[in-house]
């Protein structure tokens, strides 16, 4: 079956008028208050729209709309095709997350901030609202009285705090106690999305749980690790309570349930050991196993679930630029997937909620130029139209390309990273590099994509060097654990290795006029080892032994071909 060979947009963009159906929306309209920043303050503001979900039936288009570093929720009625409503928290919090309860209310998670820069924090509160903007009100949280905090996990991986398919009053929620936080284990609640009253269903069996439910919005699946570091794996059978699944040899100490289809009788997981990177399928009634998606490079770093039936549609990876495994190529989100990431080249794709039809989703199109828009696709009709874009004001043909390293340190590991080149040079002079390691070291790795900093650093005349040395997460435990006590040894080096395989011309000069900012390991390595980085840089005076005419992407180390996906950035191994 031939998939999209281009997108047929509805309209050039959604036009969202200033009409105002709520007192509190007077004079608002989505596209904001804020001027457009320019300069330095356009890659140093807020992204302006972070998220953007549709509603079950259709009905109504939610957003997260950022202005003055505060986070409101807006809706457009898609129907009319009209502003509907915005949401603006009290002075002391603002939106965090937020899911769809039925087609015309959604549950917020209320977050604090400590200045415009500082992660946001959540108190455990949820407030509930139409999208109209009426019957606004506290749901859960201390102001609600009750004595425990919830929270809203990453929609896509699962987790509770999510809605029941079949009630329109009710959602699940994780809870744990305010007094006894690190002690407890987490409640399980259905809570009234309208009065705030809640019932209890049961708790975790251990009690740093990780939850999933299956298709109908029951809990099923907990997995967790106890006192001795041992990982569990238990199974919700109704009345009879958790059950561990104690002999099953489908699960390994590194496996991660992402998701359970209780029609299928199988929970779905993602391996992070090395040699057997992917998802498989474990039967819960026999432990049997069955590998539907492998990687030879890295674990999967997300998935595509279908929400009617929780089984696994799609497995991404990033070895450097991500890449989809479709699992089931013909099934319509897919193939409209795969159609996307042949109507925006260069792009990557990401599905962020579908209406329970699946006929309708809301997707996010963005590169390592542009920080993306988001777009309303017809599944059916493989149509679609641009909704809003991330950063209105970046023009991603003046931004620089990010290329991929894939490099032999110097004691013969293969580590990765990422370089960016100005678009434009002065004559004869290189760009002085900057080395631009992130923080950690462990669990966190950089990501191919638009980064504001590194766009920065480029629009200013600079290479920027990022290296995701041993000890980076993503690339599977073995390469974080090489990493462990290396903090101030192999760590460095991997960083001065990296700056050994600019590839230019004048490789040695722009080596000679690097500068080592930003975020390694808390800011201290960087200050400490500026001297030996500076030192290795001087000697390092052999170029890289790469051709320097050869295109850019070219440019990427590695040691074996790999033919580029049509319509999309070369994904190296």
């Amino acid at each position: 079956m031939r998939l999209w060979t281009a997108l047929v947009v509805l309209a050039p963009t959604l036009t969202l008028l200033p009409t105002c159906r709520h007192p509190q929306s007077a004079g608002i309209r989505l596209t904001g208050r804020d001027a457009e920043p320019t300069g330095i303050a356009g890659f140093a503001w807020h992204d302006k729209f972070i998220e953007a979900q549709i509603s079950p039936k259709g009905t109504y288009l939610a957003a997260i709309v950022n202005e003055g570093g505060r986070r409101s929720l807006v809706f457009i009625d898609l129907v009319k095709r009209q502003f509907s409503s915005r949401i603006t928290p009290d002075s002391e919090s603002m939106v965090g997350s937020y899911y769809w309860a039925n087609d015309e209310r959604v549950v917020v998670e209320l977050v604090d901030q400590d200045g415009s820069l500082a992660k946001p924090v959540s108190r455990g509160e949820l407030y509930a609202v139409n999208a109209t903007g009426r019957d606004g009100r506290l749901v859960f949280g201390y102001r609600h009285g009750d004595r425990e905090i919830s929270w809203i996990r990453n929609r896509q991986n699962l987790g509770l705090g999510h809605r029941l398919p079949n009630d329109n009053k009710e959602v699940f929620v994780e809870a744990i106690s305010v007094e006894n936080r690190e002690d407890s284990a987490i409640q399980l609640y259905r809570l009234n999305v309208y009065n705030g009253k809640k019932r209890f269903v049961g708790q975790t069996p251990l009690l740093a749980t990780e939850v999933l439910a299956d298709e109908n919005g029951d809990p099923r699946i907990a997995s967790g690790f106890d006192e001795t570091l041992t990982q569990r794996f238990f199974y919700r059978a109704g009345a009879q309570g958790w059950i561990e699944l104690t002999r099953l040899k489908g699960f390994t100490n590194q496996s991660a349930a992402i998701a359970f289809s209780s029609r299928d009788r199988t929970v779905y997981v993602s391996e992070q050991g090395e040699g057997i990177f992917g998802v498989y399928a474990v039967n819960i009634d026999s432990g049997d196993r069955r590998r539907l998606s492998k990687n030879d490079t890295v674990p999967p770093s997300s998935f595509v679930i279908d929400p009617a039936t929780r089984r696994v549609l799609a497995v991404e990876y990033e070895p450097d630029l991500p890449v989809y495994d479709f699992l089931l190529p013909d099934h319509p989100l897919c193939r409209a997937m795969a159609g996307l990431l042949v109507a925006y080249p260069g792009h990557h794709v990401r599905l962020m909620n579908t209406t329970d039809d699946g006929k309708k989703a809301v997707f996010w199109a963005y590169s390592d130029r542009d920080p993306g828009q988001f777009l309303l696709v017809d599944v059916e009709r493989f149509m679609a139209e641009p909704l809003v874009s991330v950063r209105p004001w970046i023009r991603s043909e003046q931004m620089s390309e990010v290329a991929a390293l894939h490099i032999a340190a110097s004691d013969g590991m293969k580590i990765h990273g990422y370089l960016t080149l100005p678009q434009s040079n002065h004559p004869g002079l290189p760009p002085p590099l900057v080395v631009l390691p992130h923080g950690g070291p462990h669990f966190v790795r950089d990501h191919w994509g638009f980064n504001p900093e590194v766009q920065l650093l480029a629009k200013e005349g600079f290479a920027v060097l990022q290296v995701n040395y041993r000890g980076s997460g993503g690339y599977g435990l073995k390469y974080e654990q090489a990493g462990y006590r290396n903090w101030d040894s192999r760590i460095v080096q991997d960083i001065i290795d990296g700056t050994r395989y600019v590839p230019a011309d004048n490789a040695d000069q722009i080596r000679a006029r690097v500068l080592l900012i930003h975020g390694l390991q808390g800011n201290r390595a960087p200050l400490e080892h500026a001297e030996k980085l500076k030192g290795a840089l001087a000697k390092a005076g052999q170029k890289s032994g790469m051709d320097p005419g050869a295109p850019r992407r070219a440019w990427l180390l590695h040691t074996k071909e790999e033919p580029e996906v049509p319509g999309r950035p070369a994904s190296m191994p």
